[in-house]
């Protein structure tokens, strides 16, 4: 379905207000019997639309300065946000960088406790679950150590906007 145009568009609205001022100067001529007093009256009619314009020139700046000012104010605003964000962010990866730190500490008393026991008994299968965890306990380890080193570059974060509130989302990308 289309959509019904709205009808006085500005097209419009232009033609009717050339009609009626071509319509106002067809009934003035018509009517006036010395043209010295029309040339008068349009000669005063000019000035106040003159003037008028004058008012309008003088105003129509003030406007735009103070939407400037709203404009700009909302941008700094939004960067604010923006930064809150990214230091809540950067406040994260620490405590994240810390619980990272613990858990390895964890996993190599793990990785010790494993190595004693190997070496502690005889058994060939509590000898053989002892290397699995050693290898498992290897690659937790260097995963660890990768996302330990892992950071957040300016690249990588996104910004959105929502309807309801601003997002920020960690672009991982592999550097």
């Amino acid at each position: 379905m289309e959509k019904k145009k709205n009808f006085p568009e500005t097209k419009d609205f232009i033609y009717w207000m050339l009609i009626l001022i071509i319509f106002i100067v067809v009934i003035s001529v018509w009517k006036t019997n010395e043209p010295k007093v029309l040339n008068d009256q349009l000669s005063l009619g000019a000035t106040i639309f003159s003037i008028l314009l004058a008012v309008v020139a003088v105003i129509l700046p003030y406007i735009q300065a103070n939407e400037t000012a709203r404009q700009h104010s909302q941008v700094l605003s939004e960067m604010n946000k923006i930064s809150e964000n990214i230091i809540a962010l950067n406040n994260m990866k620490h405590e994240l960088s810390e619980n990272i730190k613990l858990q390895a500490a964890i996993a190599d008393d793990v990785a010790k406790s494993l190595e004693k026991m190997k070496s502690a008994t005889s058994d060939a299968e509590t000898k053989e679950r002892a290397d699995e965890g050693l290898i498992i306990w290897s690659k937790t380890r260097n995963r660890m150590e990768e996302m330990q080193n892992q950071s957040i570059l300016p690249s990588q974060i996104i910004v959105t906007n929502s309807k309801d509130k601003d997002i920020l989302k960690w672009n991982k990308t592999d550097t």
